[in-house]
């Protein structure tokens, strides 16, 4: 976490590098799973115990902050922070890899690159944001109740997707015709015109 003294920062680059190895914990956990639990339940679980355990994060920072007890209890309170952000970040990050299988599989490319390219604008307006949401001046509590929200309703959103969990995936011919160019000559499923999960 980070610590203002008079208008300057520091950094516990301990504790961040604690948390770094969640990344590959949670890569490594949706490689073992997805094509068990399926994409659209690891997205929802993930998303949702990430935003839960970010909140109890910002709560435990509220708390800590202040506690001035002896310095024992402010150890351990620091390994507890240090505990929850690694489930936190482990299941953004794992939540994260299993939307871009879902979205390889579920859309076509045309439409994945209009979606990065937003995506990418809305990053890069969410990355000039983040810093009004993580100021010092805003209580921890509200800072973690707003990535929870963000969270659910990011789980929420890929409930509503479609399960590939074991479909075969291409692009099914149109059976009435043959002919034609682009979407039009292509089958789908309800609610894809053009495309269809075989």
């Amino acid at each position: 976490g980070a610590n203002s003294t008079e208008g300057s920062y520091s950094f516990d680059y301990k504790a961040i590098l604690a948390s770094t190895p969640s990344e590959i914990v949670g890569t490594t956990l949706v490689l073992l799973t997805i094509d068990q639990v399926g994409r659209i339940p690891s997205q929802v679980v993930t998303y949702a115990i990430g935003g839960i355990a970010a909140f109890a994060m910002c709560s435990l920072a509220s708390s800590s902050d202040n506690n001035t007890d002896e310095e024992s209890q402010q150890s351990s309170a620091r390994w507890m922070l240090i505990g929850v952000g690694f489930v936190a970040r482990m299941c953004f990050f794992a939540g994260s890899c299993v939307t871009w299988v879902t979205t390889t599989e579920v859309l076509p490319t045309e439409i994945r690159n209009v979606g990065h390219s937003a995506a990418n604008a809305v990053g890069r307006l969410s990355a000039a944001l983040s810093p009004f949401l993580a100021s010092n001046d805003r209580p921890f509590v509200t800072t973690g109740t707003i990535i929870l929200v963000i969270s659910i309703v990011t789980a929420v959103a890929s409930s509503g997707l479609t399960e590939t969990k074991g479909a075969i995936m291409g692009l099914v011919p149109s059976s009435s015709s043959s002919s034609g160019s682009g979407a039009a000559a292509r089958g789908g499923a309800p609610g894809r015109p053009g495309y269809s999960v075989v």
